[in-house]
């Protein structure tokens, strides 16, 4: 009776270290790149919806207009997901303060000079 408890110990102490030595998986996140097309479409209400092609506003059906195209001077602002705060953009890749997700990549152009 003695062994079975001591082995039963041994097993119990062995798969304890065993669970706390190994890697927590983690569920891989899916990166989603932007390609090179350039976009020409944007509600004048809702700037973030941005179109390849002409069509309305998902958020408010108001016509998307033609945009200039945007060159190599545009820069990159980067938005939570959930709106947790509204519709505030961020000049630098990360987590959102409020739900700590991932922000989302927005491209936005700049004023050509003349």
């Amino acid at each position: 009776m003695k062994i079975h408890l001591i082995l039963a110990l041994i097993l119990v102490s062995v798969t304890f270290t065993m669970a706390q030595n190994a890697k927590p998986s983690s569920p891989q996140k899916t990166v989603i790149t932007k390609t090179d097309t350039v976009v020409k479409y944007s509600c004048t209400m809702h700037p973030e919806i941005l179109s390849n092609k002409p069509g309305n506003c998902s958020k408010c059906g108001m016509e998307l207009i033609k945009k200039q195209s945007a060159t190599a001077a545009s820069k990159t602002t980067y938005q939570c997901p959930m709106k947790c705060e509204g519709n505030k953009v961020y000049t630098k890749a990360g987590t959102c303060p409020k739900c700590k997700m991932d922000l989302e990549t927005l491209m936005t152009s700049t004023p050509k000079s003349k």
